[in-house]
Parts: structure tokens; sequence; C-alpha cells
């Protein structure tokens, strides 16, 4: 019981406070100046404006999945809303949490946007059409899904068609780029979409985000400038601001890496298949043949079995990527973490409350630091 009580006397002399005390003009005046010192809430205000505008901006996230029909209702209509809003609530948590992990998912889909363009820009000189970086992430996106469409013929009613065993074979497919590669390989669908880089960029929602772009900008400017200054003149710099200035680093890092990404579409364009209904079934068989034989050509890597699976996303459109650029998504998010722990090392001088917080801000930044640049420089094969 001795033991516990100077633990006790100095956890509280921990926490102190100050209270600053400013006088005010006995006169009437046109400018008040700000006083020489800052609060801890304006210290926490500026630090979590940045992180917060940094996050929600940061998402570049695939087409959601779309309602069409299902579910009518206005409780359904509240369900398909909050799934439509999940996955950027679910990767601005993780943004927070681990900033490296949406680096690499950037990094690893820019990669897979780079092995789709040298498919798709060769069809697309064949076909005619547009086939640019652009063209390939908003494939990859989920930019397109195939419709398929019943063809009536004289001895079968299409309403009656639709509500046999027949008809209730799935009309939509969710396609990334691969899968649209190998349905124009196949002959399935004659051409590649067409589609101009205007008209990507009018469906792209993101572009009336471009406040909080530059609010994020802006802050990250702001606070980086203000550290600077703080620094050069002999003032004392918070941890906290350490821990955004690595946060901002990978949020830069992230831009860069999603620059030819359209930021948010929310509806695909259609790739419209007339099918005789005749036929309908057996043509439904190929087109799922054909995208089982694109998906399983993808490969993976001896990585892939790490990523969570809740990371991944729905198997057909995937927020990470499989084979060459997941592990690019590995690499770059080990990288990401080294950069991130290495700017909190910067803080290994700094004055903490306790002796007991200091050690565990050491710790916890040279160790992710070490660990992650020990794997980040081991190179392993594949298993074959």
């Amino acid at each position: 019981m001795v033991s516990l009580v100077p633990v006790s006397i100095t956890s509280t002399q921990a926490y102190s406070q100050f209270e600053p005390k400013c006088t005010t003009p006995n006169k009437t005046v046109n400018y008040v100046g700000s006083p020489d010192t800052r609060g801890t809430f304006d210290l926490l205000w500026s630090c979590l404006l940045t992180i917060v505008a940094c996050t929600w901006s940061l998402q570049y996230l695939n087409v959601p999945e779309q309602r069409e029909d299902l579910d009518p209702g206005w409780k359904r209509h509240i369900k398909w809303s909050v799934r439509t809003m999940w996955p950027k609530l679910k990767w601005s948590f993780i943004t927070v949490i681990a900033p490296e992990v949406t680096l690499g998912k950037a990094f690893g889909n820019q990669l897979a946007d780079r092995q789709v363009r040298r498919g798709w820009s060769q069809l697309a000189a064949e076909d005619g059409v547009p086939g640019s970086l652009l063209h390939a992430s908003y494939a990859n996106m989920g930019g397109f899904w195939l419709e398929i469409v019943g063809q009536p013929e004289n001895t079968i009613d299409l309403q009656e068609f639709y509500s046999s065993p027949q008809g209730q074979l799935p009309r939509h497919f969710l396609l990334s780029g691969q899968d649209i590669i190998q349905l124009r390989i196949k002959r399935i669908i004659p051409r590649l979409p067409s589609i101009s880089r205007e008209e990507i960029m009018e469906r792209d929602r993101g572009s009336g985000e471009s406040f909080a772009l530059s609010t994020a900008g802006g802050q990250i400017l702001w606070i980086t400038i203000q550290i600077t200054a703080r620094r050069a003149r002999g003032l004392t710099v918070s941890q906290l601001e350490i821990a955004v200035i690595a946060f901002s680093a990978c949020a830069i890092a992230t831009y860069i890496a999603n620059w030819n990404r359209p930021k948010q579409i929310l509806r695909p364009v259609a790739i419209r298949i007339e099918i005789p209904v005749s036929s309908f079934d057996k043509k439904v068989t190929e087109i799922q043949a054909a995208l089982n034989e694109a998906r399983s050509q993808r490969g993976r890597s001896l990585f892939d079995e790490i990523i969570p699976s809740a990371l991944r996303g729905n198997k057909e459109l995937a927020d990470i990527p499989d084979g060459y650029a997941g592990l690019g998504f590995l690499y770059m998010g080990i990288a990401g973490a080294v950069l991130f722990g290495g700017i909190h090392l910067a803080a290994w001088n700094f004055h903490f409350p306790t002796n007991i917080e200091l050690i565990g801000w050491r710790v916890a930044s040279l160790k992710d630091f070490r660990k992650h640049l020990g794997a980040f420089l081991i190179r392993r094969r594949p298993r074959v």
C-alpha cells in the first residue's frame, strides 16, 4: 500500500492548469491583437480539424451497391442510405486509426489501374474508343456494369418469361476493368464502352467536395508553417502537432496516389446486352463462366491471406486488389507505417507530464518504425 502513494501523487501532479489573464482596453479601439499564448482548446481545434478534413477528403471509393427496384418503402430507403454511406464511414475510421492502410490501398489501386490500362488501351485502339488511365480507373471502381435484357420472341411473352425460373437468373453483373477486357476478348460484348473524359468528370460527384479538399490542404499548409515557425523561434511544439504532421504526410502521399482517379461515382454506366429469351439461360451461364475465368486469372500473392476480408469489400469489386497490386498495397502500407512512425520519433526529447508517457511514446514510435522498416526491407518470393 505504501508504494501506491507516490504513484497517486505523481499522477495527480501530472495535470496542471493555467488561466491566462488578458487586460481589456479602457477605451474603444478598432483592432485588438491576439494574445501571445495559445490555449489547449485552440491547439485541439486546429489539429482535429486537420485530421477530420483530411480523413473525409481522402476517400476514393468504388461505386456503391445499387438498389434499383429492390426493397421499396421508406424503412428500406433508410437501410440503403446507410449501406451507401457505410464504406466511406468504414474507411474514414480506418484512416484515423491507421492512415498507412489507406495509403497502401491507394497505391495498390494505382497499380491495378495501370495493369488494366495496358489491355484496355490496346482494345480501345481497335474499337475506336477512348482508353486512358482515367478510363481504366473508372472501370476498376465499378463505373460499368453489365445489364442483360431479354429480347422477346413471337412465341414467348416477355412478362411471362421474367416470372419463370429461367427469367430469375442474374441480369446485372458488377464489373471490374479486367472483367470488361475478358468479356470483350470473348466477344460477349462487341466493343469496349465508349465514354469521354468529360462525361466521367461530370459523373464524378466528388468534384463537389473541392471545399473539403481545399480545407484539408489549407489546414496542412497552415499547421506546417506554424510548427516550422515555432521551432525556428525556439517555442514549444506539442506531441499532437507532431502526430498531425505524420498524418498529413500520409495524407499527401495518398492524394498523389489517387491523383488520376475519380473521387465519387455513385451510378455506373450500363453495358446492355439483348439476348433472345430462348437462349437466355445459356448466355447467362456463358457470361458467368467468362467472369469467373477473369477473376481466377488475377492470381493471389503470398501476402493476400494477410489482408482481412473486411477490408477487401465484396468479391466482385474488392476495395483492395489481389495479386501483384495487392502486394503493392502491402509494401506501400508498410512504407507508410515507417513514415508515420518515423515522424513520431521527432518528439523523442519532448516534455511529457510523466515518465511513463515519455517511455510509452518512445517505445511505440521506435517499435512501429523498426518493425515496419524491417518488414519493408525483407524481400520474399511468392510461393509457386
